[in-house]
């Protein structure tokens, strides 16, 4: 299965005159505008009540961001004393997963950047992305990083722009057991305007353990093979246009297929045919039917603790050895026991309150407080 999609972006809001009752002190007008863009994207009524940090965005001073989420790395940013550098919203991949999936519990629609871009559109700023990544994951789709590297650097496959001129990006590649993992092209300098990333997602899920957000998904599939662009400054300016522009779901796949086309084509030298993983992004193009539902995202922290409980933390061994010792019904009088010390001298700490100010609701949402879901 391939499945195109939008990870993180970044945008940013310059302010318009008049704006806000004349109000001309950036330091007051900065945060009515971000109040504003709050209520005007429903971040609060989907995160919760938003509080102010101390760090955020690089080269800010105020930052507001969501502190009992289960994700990181969302922020509202701004210089108290730079107009010049605008209120910065940025989305990781893991905040923007959530925020679909709480738009779409709380409206029960697919929503896209699209729509959020629209959202954020105002008399009172103009807005414009300054980041955006478009990805293409292939689950079970037999795609090989080692191997697509390979070919490229033995000379068998080349990288090439949509009009057959040579891609001549960097190459870079990282390398765990012999076997290449992830695949760059292009620069990593904060300047550079684009930059490809091909990489095996499974690994690197299961590799991240109880960090990482699809590691029960990664599991179940024999491969997982992402690819990957970062668009930045002109880049991303040009397609924040062409985003507003979109009118469905087909519309927005192709815009995402075209662009990674236009500048990664990976072609056998000889044949000039692409490779499997060109193809497949070109059978796409072009095609109807193609709709965006809203991932499916579970938190999964009591998951990865039971998981914990099952085969790391050695339980299952404590207790077979008090069977072994002490006979069948031991290990049963043990779980008893073990219960009763908890129900009677355990005192919630403070790490726990704030675990539960994080997950509860979203685990009674997601389960109903079934237990019996969640032990399936």
């Amino acid at each position: 299965m391939i499945t195109p999609g939008i990870d993180e972006f970044t945008l940013v809001l310059q302010p318009t005159k008049p704006t806000f009752a004349n109000i001309d002190a950036w330091e007051e007008r900065a945060p009515l505008i971000a109040e504003t863009f709050i209520e005007q994207t429903h971040l609060n009524t989907l995160f919760g009540n938003h509080v102010y940090a101390v760090s955020g965005s690089a080269g800010y001073t105020n930052h507001i961001t969501y502190a009992n989420q289960p994700f990181g790395g969302f922020n509202i940013s701004w210089h108290e004393g730079r107009q010049s550098m605008g209120i910065v919203i940025a989305f990781s991949a893991s905040s923007w997963l959530y925020y679909r999936k709480f738009f779409k519990e709380k409206f029960g629609i697919d929503t896209t950047v699209v729509d959020f871009l629209t959202l954020s559109e105002s008399t009172h700023w103009s807005s414009r992305l300054s980041r955006i990544d478009f990805f293409a994951d292939f689950k079970d789709e037999g795609i090989n990083v080692n191997t697509i590297y390979n070919s490229v650097e033995r000379g068998t496959a080349k990288v090439v722009h949509a009009d057959g001129k040579k891609n001549r990006s960097k190459h870079e590649v990282y390398m765990t057991d012999g076997e290449i993992k992830t695949y760059y092209l292009g620069s990593r300098s904060k300047n550079t305007r684009l930059r490809f990333r091909l990489y095996d997602k499974k690994y690197e899920q299961i590799s991240k353990g109880s960090d990482a957000l699809h590691l029960f998904e990664a599991k179940k599939l024999t491969d997982w093979v992402r690819l990957e662009i970062s668009f930045k400054k002109e880049y991303a300016h040009q397609l924040h246009k062409s985003l507003l522009e979109i009118k469905n779901h087909n519309e927005l796949k192709d815009l995402i297929l075209g662009a990674i086309l236009d500048k990664y084509q990976f072609i056998y030298v000889k044949s000039e045919k692409p490779m499997k993983v060109t193809k497949g992004l070109k059978d796409m193009l072009n095609t109807d039917g193609y709709v965006f539902i809203n991932p499916n995202v579970k938190v999964v922290e009591l998951e990865k603790m039971i998981d914990h409980q099952l085969h790391g933390s050695g339980l299952f061994s404590l207790l077979h050895k008090i069977e072994e010792i002490f006979g069948d019904e031991a290990s049963k009088k043990f779980i008893e026991w073990l219960y009763n010390q908890y129900y009677n001298t355990y005192e919630p700490t403070e790490n726990d309150i704030a675990w539960l100010n994080k997950f509860e609701a979203i685990y009674q949402l997601d389960y109903k407080d079934d237990i019996n879901k969640l032990l399936k």
